[in-house]
């Protein structure tokens, strides 16, 4: 696999520097602490539109909010499931 050329560039959110792909510099560019708080108006930003500061020395960052965000997600099925048929399952 061919080593992309990268820049360094700062976080729309925060000014943080980071780096990107030199062919990704046009699009918004959020690091991943911003990500992991989204704003409404990142929400907004189409797919595609947006680079993530992924590097191998902030993948704990990224894997805690993984793990967050899919608690979340089975936590509120679960619990509306719970509440709905509770009575049933008595």
């Amino acid at each position: 696999m061919p080593k992309t050329e990268s820049a360094k560039t700062k976080c729309d959110w925060c000014g943080k520097e980071m780096e990107c792909p030199k062919n990704r510099l046009a699009e918004k560019q959020v690091c991943i602490k911003c990500f992991t708080d989204k704003t409404d108006e990142m929400e907004k930003i189409p797919v595609g539109k947006l680079h993530i500061d992924l590097r191998i020395d902030n993948f704990h960052e990224l894997a805690e909010f993984m793990v967050n965000s899919i608690d979340e997600m089975v936590e509120l099925p679960t619990a509306k499931f719970y509440r709905t048929k509770r009575r049933k399952l008595k």
